[in-house]
């Protein structure tokens, strides 16, 4: 039995999906100690950012592929 994994352009939006996370990740980590308020928004905003990245991603992949 013999299980093969290719490596092919689904690695693109994956590579998408990781920078965009990760730099959210980053930005949010200098807000308000509070789980509430401003810092919380902001959070939001920038991870919201990073999921309209990825889905845009993956949608030109699966439009292209």
């Amino acid at each position: 039995m013999t299980i093969t994994i290719s490596l092919g352009w689904w690695m693109v939006p994956t590579a998408i999906m990781i920078v965009a996370f990760s730099l959210a990740a980053y930005a949010d980590r200098d807000n308000s100690p509070g789980p509430y308020g401003a810092g919380a928004f902001i959070s939001l905003i920038i991870y919201g950012a990073g999921l309209v990245a990825t889905l845009i991603a993956w949608l030109i992949w699966a439009l292209v592929a």
